[in-house]
């Protein structure tokens, strides 16, 4: 199953990286909360992300 990843400004939360307190992440990281889920599809724009599931849910991340 592919590993989704995510890095650019953290600071308002829309990376999925919770917990983390770094404000601006440089280098590729693993959304651990997607590990094993099916997706179909994922939008993000400056302040959110959201993340289609094959079983017809969304997670979300946002400002």
């Amino acid at each position: 199953m592919p590993t989704v990843l995510t890095w650019g400004k953290a600071s308002l939360g829309a990376l999925g990286l919770f917990g983390s307190e770094h404000t601006s992440v440089t280098s590729p990281h693993q959304i651990q909360s997607l590990e094993g889920v099916e997706i179909r599809n994922i939008s993000s724009g400056d302040n959110h992300t959201l993340v289609c599931v094959r079983d017809g849910s969304v997670r979300s991340w946002f400002k």
